[in-house]
C-alpha cells in the first residue's frame, strides 16, 4: 500500500487547537485565529487544485497546488495527510496521470471536521 493508498485518521479541531497551543505557545484567541486561517487556507488550497484537475490535470499548477497544502497541513500538525500531499506533488511535477481528484476527495473527507468547523458542527 503506497502512501497515497493510506488512510490517516481525520483531522479534528480540538487536535489542531492543541497542535497550536503546545507547538507555537500561543493564546486561545491566537490559536483561534489560526485555526480560521487554517480553514481559509484549505478551502481556498482545495478550490484551485480543483480548478487545475479541471483542465486537463495541469501538472504544473497540481504540483503548486500540492505543495501549498503541504505546507498548510505541516502547520497544522497533521504530518501523515501531508505526506498524502507530498506525494500529489511529486506525481504531478513527474507528470504521472494519477486519480489526483480522488486524492484530494480523501485529503478533503480527513480534513472535514475542519472544514465544517463553525457551520453548526463545532
Amino acid at each position: 500500500m503506497t502512501c497515497l493508498d493510506s488512510q490517516p485518521l481525520p483531522a479534528r479541531v480540538e487536535s489542531l487547537k492543541n497542535h497550536f497551543k503546545s507547538a507555537y505557545m500561543l493564546s486561545d484567541a491566537q490559536v483561534d485565529l489560526m485555526v480560521e486561517s487554517s480553514i481559509e487556507s484549505l478551502k481556498s488550497t482545495f478550490a484551485l487544485l480543483q480548478k487545475a484537475m479541471e483542465k486537463d490535470n495541469n501538472f504544473k499548477e497540481i504540483n503548486v497546488q500540492s505543495h501549498r497544502l503541504k505546507g498548510v497541513l505541516l502547520n497544522m500538525g497533521e504530518n501523515d495527510w501531508a505526506e498524502i500531499a507530498r506525494q500529489m506533488e511529486k506525481s504531478a511535477s513527474r507528470k504521472e496521470y494519477k486519480q489526483y481528484s480522488s486524492i484530494v476527495e480523501n485529503l478533503q473527507k480527513g480534513m472535514a471536521n475542519i472544514l465544517s468547523f463553525g457551520h453548526g458542527d463545532e
